[in-house]
C-alpha cells in the first residue's frame, strides 16, 4: 500500500490523531550557539564596510564623496553652457537669415550709365 493512497482512506479524525501523535513525537529545539554565530556573520553586513579598499568612514570616502559631487556640478554646468552657446549660434544663424531675407526684399537701384 502506497502513500496515497493510505492519505486517501484516513478520514478527518483519523487525521487529527495522526496529527496529535506527531506533535508529542517532535519537539522544537533551540539552533546551536555556533549556528546562530556563523549564520550571524554570513548575513549580517560586517561593521565596517570598505569602499574601493578604503574604510568607510574615513576621510579618503569623505573626499571621494566631495570630488564626485564637484565633478557632477561641474558637468552640469558645462552642458548648461554648451547649451546656451548651441542656441545662441542658432539665433545668430536666424538672425542672419531673416537679415538677408530683408535685404533681397528691397528692391535695389540700378545705376544707369
Amino acid at each position: 500500500m502506497n502513500i496515497r493512497t493510505l492519505f486517501s482512506r484516513l478520514q478527518h479524525k483519523d487525521l487529527s490523531r495522526l496529527e496529535a501523535r506527531l506533535d508529542s513525537a517532535f519537539r522544537p529545539v533551540g539552533p546551536r550557539p555556533e549556528f546562530v554565530k556563523r549564520l550571524r556573520f554570513e548575513l549580517l553586513p560586517p561593521a565596517r564596510r570598505h569602499l574601493l579598499g578604503i574604510a568607510a568612514g574615513g576621510w579618503q570616502v569623505v573626499m571621494l564623496t566631495a570630488a564626485g559631487l564637484v565633478s557632477v556640478a561641474l558637468l552640469l554646468h558645462n552642458g548648461l553652457r554648451m547649451a546656451a552657446a548651441v542656441l545662441g549660434a542658432l539665433g545668430l544663424l536666424r538672425h542672419a537669415r531673416k537679415s538677408n531675407a530683408a535685404q533681397s526684399a528691397v528692391p535695389m537701384k540700378t545705376v544707369r550709365q
